[in-house]
């Protein structure tokens, strides 16, 4: 029933943006270990209803695009406010994707799981990736995994590689099923191949592309942090995040913006070029 409800993209009702508000804060908080400083100046607060849980920054509309548990998609200008609203019915939404030159949004459904391949301008369906499939990167993917959480994708590389869609699961265990449960799934566009990479990062909650167009940045919802995932899927450095619960994150040129809270994401920049590098 899911599978078929999902195929229909229904536009919801135009009344509910007026009760997004927003509030400018100024404040500065140094990352741990990072060359910068992290300075959140926008918190977007979205009603109870929405409950955020991935976005990405779309450079051609100049706004966010943000996912939420109850099958919503927003266009959200970076004045915060909404410019579009749709939903996929009796969907879970995680996490978002883009293609930004081929014009294509990945939508992560936590619930069947899928990953929901849409018109980035029109959001019309366009296919879907099944995420229960019997190979064995799917199988140990699916292995000790509490849930499916973040999605990011990774344009062609220079030299011949292709496009790759990385998807994150969520483990809530510690030690040996966290170490060998937790990780990245990265796959072909099609799902016709895949490869699982362990990370062993506790309650994983969303993933982003940096600014490189290479790495991968995770962020981590109980911990409040975010790490670098290398292109072979290894992990390098992170940093601790303001704010608690943290669900989603995105870059949008110098400006990082994270969800957090079920509902609130703050916009903010970053002390000198991307201070998340060394």
């Amino acid at each position: 029933m899911r599978r078929a409800a999902a195929s229909c993209l229904h536009k919801a009702f135009p009344g509910k943006a007026a009760q997004l508000s927003w509030l400018l804060l100024f404040f500065s908080l140094r990352a741990i270990g990072a060359e910068g400083v992290f300075v959140p100046y926008l918190e977007i607060r979205i009603a109870p209803w929405a409950e955020l849980s991935g976005l990405v920054f779309d450079p051609s509309r100049g706004a966010f695009i943000a996912v939420g548990d109850e099958g919503d998609i927003f266009v959200i200008s970076q004045a915060g406010e909404i410019a579009e609203h749709h939903v996929i019915p009796k969907a879970d939404l995680e996490d978002v994707g883009l293609d930004s030159k081929g014009r294509v949004l990945y939508v992560l459904d936590e619930a069947i799981p899928e990953i929901y391949v849409l018109d980035a301008d029109t959001f019309q369906f366009q296919g879907k990736i099944d995420l229960w499939q019997p190979g064995k990167a799917f199988k140990k993917f699916r292995e000790n995994s509490d849930g499916y959480e973040g999605l990011v994708f990774l344009p062609p590389g220079k030299a011949g590689e292709k496009a790759r869609l990385m998807v994150s699961n969520q483990v809530l265990a510690t030690g040996s099923k966290l170490e060998k449960g937790s990780g990245i799934l990265i796959m072909a566009l099609d799902g016709s191949e895949a490869r699982f990479v362990s990370t062993g990062l506790y309650d994983c909650a969303g993933l982003a592309l940096d600014p490189d167009g290479k790495k991968a940045w995770a962020i981590l919802d109980i911990p409040n942090e975010v790490f670098e995932i290398r292109p072979d899927g290894s992990v390098g450095l992170h940093f601790h995040l303001p704010g608690k619960n943290q669900e989603g994150i995105t870059w949008a040129g110098n400006d990082f913006a994270v969800i957090s809270e079920d509902g609130v994401f703050r916009v903010g920049r970053l002390g000198g070029k991307f201070a998340f590098r060394r």
